[in-house]
């Protein structure tokens, strides 16, 4: 996490820009890191968003909760919340802010914002995820958009039905209650937390309580079904618990009952790639993604990128500078992924491009030669091998990697999809077969790669399942 005494690197690290709107106000931007919009984008060319204002006046802070990474889950910039699109709140009394000037007095601020907020621009501003449910009971009674935490205002909703205003002493003792429930009753407390959260605030606003539910521990109630032959459904609240217990168990699990837990695995891993291939598979049918999307992607699932080069691979450095000084340094040419192999440690290049680059074009009508995106991502990719072969001695050493070899740099291309044409699927074969340095794999194949690891697991886990009822 960035801070006031953290190397700041603008490809890891957001910039801030501040904004001077009046005497006392203060807008704060927030411009992503490089590796989050792609290599090629200077900063003032890139996207930016209003993430804080700073009113010096009122000695408040107002927080626009908002994404400031894209994952398969949101996009760059989107709302962390559904209704909710800024949360005001009183700083210290005992402190007053002044005129901030610079990102380094902007993170000073955030500083004094209560525990229960992030902190972190980076990880984009809003309250913590365990405090969660006081915005989801404020969107569940109200359709309010803001929030404001305020010393001298009661608790309650504004007369124009836009802001639920909650009195700052109201939300500290709401945050001692929902901290010393995670405490006290870790396998129950989400549910509680929210029920707490929904009545301290319907209690304000005239509206009923409901009550806390006192029936059996949702793993005891899964327990009994299944012994009984039945099917047991999770809530949501229930399946968080059943996480929490099986994380907190899982030492003993693994000594005293090994089998059941290594089915356990299984059993999640099967159904984590069932709802990861579904995902994947719509994002490749959406075919809309930009360049940088995809890098983020493959960054957040780095294992699907040893399918890509056939062998087990760590990511050694995302966006790495494959010449110049060092691998996250500057001066040479950038890669989307350095990898290594987890067992010989030597060094992979692996670039990524989009799942509907076009793959092959036209020749004298009757053939198929490479597109010029393929050719030239094959020159691209090549052209980084040379660099690095050249310049991977001071690299290494400059950087300090000595768990990377450069015994033959493998490269790998993920680009395009494959045709539909068997004429052209032909030509793409011969194309590739015949690229020796380079192993390109399209994104579809990488898809039926996933799909078909999917159903070995559940095949097995058939077969695993019949030879036990043999038995």
């Amino acid at each position: 996490m960035p801070r006031l005494s953290d190397p700041y690197d603008e490809r890891i690290h957001g910039r801030l820009v501040l904004t001077h709107i009046l005497p006392d106000l203060v807008d704060v931007f927030y411009v992503p890191p490089a590796n989050r919009v792609g290599k090629l984008v200077e900063a003032e060319n890139r996207p930016r968003a209003k993430l804080l204002q700073v009113d010096t006046q009122k000695n408040w802070l107002t927080i626009f909760p908002i994404h400031t990474n894209q994952s398969v889950l949101h996009d760059l910039f989107e709302p962390k919340y559904e209704n909710i699109k800024s949360i005001k709140i009183d700083l210290n009394t005992n402190w007053r802010i002044s005129l901030p000037t610079t990102p380094e007095e902007i993170m000073e601020i955030l500083e004094e914002l209560p525990s229960t907020f992030i902190k972190d621009y980076d990880f984009g501003l809003g309250i913590a995820r365990m405090y969660n449910p006081v915005v989801r009971a404020v969107q569940e009674l109200s359709n309010c958009t803001e929030i404001a935490i305020l010393y001298n205002q009661a608790t309650g909703i504004s007369k124009n039905g836009k802001i639920f205003y909650i009195n700052r002493e109201d939300y500290e003792n709401l945050s001692k209650n929902l901290k010393n429930v995670r405490r006290l009753a870790s396998t129950a407390s989400l549910e509680v937390r929210k029920v707490i959260s929904h009545n301290l605030f319907a209690d304000k606003i005239g509206l009923p309580q409901i009550p806390v539910g006192t029936g059996r521990h949702p793993l005891r109630k899964l327990f009994t079904a299944v012994a009984q032959g039945e099917e047991y459904h999770l809530s949501d609240e229930e399946k968080e618990s059943f996480l929490r217990v099986m994380s907190k168990n899982a030492k003993p699990l693994a000594r005293e009952k090994s089998k059941s837990l290594l089915d356990l695995q299984d059993n999640i891993l099967v159904a984590n790639l069932e709802v990861f291939n579904s995902r994947f598979e719509q994002l490749l049918a959406e075919s809309n993604q930009s360049e940088s999307f995809w890098q983020q992607f493959f960054n957040d699932y780095p294992f699907i990128l040893s399918l890509a080069v056939g062998c087990p691979v760590i990511i050694v450095q995302g966006q790495a500078f494959v010449g110049g000084t060092a691998f996250a340094g500057d001066g040479g040419r950038i890669t989307d992924f350095l990898a290594k192999n987890s067992k010989t440690r030597n060094v992979s290049i692996i670039e990524i491009k989009k799942p509907q680059t076009k793959l092959l074009g036209k020749y004298r009508k009757v053939a198929n030669r490479p597109s010029n995106e393929l050719a030239g991502a094959i020159m691209q990719i090549l052209d980084q091998k040379s660099s690095l072969e050249k310049s991977f001695q001071p690299l290494k050493a400059n950087t300090g990697s000595e768990d990377v070899e450069l015994h033959s740099v493998q490269c790998c291309l993920i680009i395009g999809s494959i045709p539909a044409d068997p004429k052209e699927q032909r030509s793409f074969e011969l194309i590739r077969q015949n690229s020796k340095n380079v192993n390109i794999v399209t994104f579809d194949e990488l898809l039926e790669n996933l799909k078909q690891l999917q159903n070995f697991l559940t095949n097995y886990k058939k077969d695993d399942n019949r030879k036990d009822v043999q038995q």
